[in-house]
């Protein structure tokens, strides 16, 4: 810990001026964590990806690979239902 003086087996001494969030020996540590959301984290994404598309007219559906895979026609008629749907419809001027 900053400031302690014991020589504990297995704790590093920081410096003073060093920040505990950007320790040499943690940096792939750090990297792991950015490489992996957590569920929040991806379905905040996704949420924000779906605003994003929705704000150029471009509607977004979702299916978990499980359902792809193994209902793969039940899929692929929610698809084209997708398309009938009025606010997928072109807009008249």
């Amino acid at each position: 810990m900053v400031g302690d003086n014991h020589n504990s087996p297995g704790i590093k001494k920081i410096k003073q001026t060093e920040s505990i969030n950007n320790l040499p020996y943690l940096k792939t540590f750090r990297k792991k964590l950015r490489n992996n959301s957590t569920p929040a984290e991806a379905k905040l994404r996704d949420t924000e990806r779906t605003l994003f598309l929705n704000d150029y007219g471009i509607n977004v559906i979702r299916f978990e690979n499980k359902l792809v895979f193994e209902n793969t026609e039940w899929v692929l008629g929610e698809i084209k239902r997708g398309f009938n749907r009025p606010e997928m419809l072109p807009k008249s001027e």
